[in-house]
């Protein structure tokens, strides 16, 4: 995991299985990404935030995924979501 200086300031929220909602709900996300392969329907329907699932199965799917996930945050500055 890289860079391995900055990675200790990401906080951890969960993992593809399982999320605590307490942790995120204290960041105030502008937006929660998930991935269909990894993460399951019930924590996006649980996600009180506004949400995109990705649905990458290879690596030819990633310019769609992109481009949606661009169009999703479109209204978005970055920075609000770093």
């Amino acid at each position: 995991i890289h860079p391995a200086d900055r990675i200790g300031a990401i906080p951890a929220v969960g993992g593809t299985k399982g999320v605590d909602w307490g942790k995120i709900n204290e960041l105030k996300p502008d937006l929660v990404v998930f991935d269909r392969e990894e993460n399951t329907e019930e924590m996006a329907q649980a996600c009180q935030w506004p949400w995109h699932a990705s649905h990458v199965r290879s690596v030819h799917d990633m310019p769609r995924e992109l481009r949606a996930l661009a169009q999703r945050i479109s209204g978005t500055t970055l920075a609000n979501l770093a």
